[in-house]
């Protein structure tokens, strides 16, 4: 579905004959090809929060939660 010869692009990229990068921003310039971004997610708040794990939508499971006890 997408008109390009798979085959060739990789036989010259092995060849050294292209550039894979120029060829990707070809693929997304053209909307042939859609990147899937994945961004690391920090939580922030006070640090003796423990038992915090984000899952996969950016959440956290409450239940997990808890606040480590003060130092002595």
């Amino acid at each position: 579905c997408i008109p390009i010869d798979w085959q060739a692009d990789a036989a010259r990229w092995r060849n050294g004959e292209m550039n894979l990068a120029n060829w990707c921003q070809q693929l997304v310039a053209s909307k042939a090809m859609v990147p899937l971004l994945h961004h690391w997610l920090i939580i922030q708040g006070q640090r003796s929060m423990r038992g915090l794990r984000m899952n996969t939508l950016g959440w956290f499971d409450f239940k997990s939660a808890w606040f480590a006890p003060p130092d002595p």
